[in-house]
């Protein structure tokens, strides 16, 4: 936080990452999205003097955009996808094998019958 005469001052700890500020609709806190060191987001509010509180925890990466007057939030989210997909002999369509949001680093067997890959995203 910046006073007028230039005075800043940091008010919560660090985090992985941040995104979205906005004043609460009350005025008396400012509410923003961070990332804690495992990459879990949350809103977090703050007053002025430093006394933080987490508003609510979610399953996805979503970010603060902005606060309505009556309070409801305006939330964005980043979705990435990568997924993996298989076109055996005789086949003329492939198939998808990613079963959640991230599939990556496929790995076929020495003998082609098994593959292997990594699996990642929100689901896990």
């Amino acid at each position: 936080m910046v006073d007028l005469q230039g005075r800043k001052r940091t008010l919560t700890r660090t985090f992985g990452e941040v995104g979205g500020l906005a004043w609460s609709p009350n005025g008396k806190e400012i509410w923003f999205t961070g990332a804690s060191e495992l990459g879990l987001v949350s809103i977090y509010a703050v007053t002025p003097s430093g006394a933080m509180r987490t508003v609510a925890q979610m399953p996805a990466d979503l970010r603060l955009q902005d606060i309505a007057p009556d309070g409801r939030l305006l939330l964005t989210t980043l979705e990435e996808r990568a997924g993996v997909y298989f076109l055996g002999p005789g086949e003329t369509r492939a198939r998808e094998l990613t079963w959640l949001d991230f599939g990556t680093n496929p790995v076929l067997s020495a003998d082609g019958k098994r593959m292997l890959l990594t699996e990642n995203g929100e689901g896990t």
